[in-house]
């Protein structure tokens, strides 16, 4: 058994969980220790030995193509045409994924965001990921913004309303 045949069950194993605990089960204890950011590095770090097995295929592409892989759009299909990239470049944005989602996350659950919206944004961040990292930045994190700050305030003057003034 290769480590090619080896790491996507691997990585598989390791980023199944934490999306099916984050859409299912967002408010449970396990599920919001599991998903700090950090958890991404096995899945990243399975990214990056792919791509290291795999480098003498990226060597080839890079230095023996007729087409530098970069500079145009032809040279952009050759590279993504060998599978072993395909590959590696599909377990790197699996990772980045996670980590995008594992951040919306963790800022939902600071802002007190109810579980209704934590597990559909984790859904749709599963299905979108750029759109729904544009929406929350956008949309979603000011609105729970100013909710937090109005509740803060409403907790505040209710304390004021309730010391009582002393008296010197």
């Amino acid at each position: 058994m290769s480590f090619n045949d080896f790491i996507i069950p691997a990585l598989q194993a390791v980023t199944i969980p934490m999306w099916v605990l984050m859409i299912v089960a967002p408010q449970w204890h396990v599920t919001k220790k599991i998903t700090v950011p950090i958890a991404v590095v096995p899945t990243l770090a399975g990214a990056v030995g792919y791509l290291i097995t795999e480098l003498p295929a990226l060597v080839k592409v890079l230095f023996g193509s007729t087409t530098a892989p970069f500079a145009n759009y032809e040279g952009l299909v050759e590279f993504f045409a060998i599978q072993n990239i395909q590959i590696g470049a599909w377990l790197a944005i699996v990772a980045l994924d996670l980590f995008t989602a594992m951040w919306m996350f963790q800022r939902l659950h600071d802002l007190k965001a109810k579980t209704p919206l934590i597990s559909v944004l984790a859904l749709v961040v599963f299905l979108f990921p750029q759109f729904c990292l544009l929406l929350f930045l956008v949309v979603v994190r000011p609105i729970l913004r100013r909710r937090q700050q109005r509740e803060e305030e409403a907790a505040s003057a209710d304390t004021e309303q309730k010391v009582p003034a002393t008296v010197f």
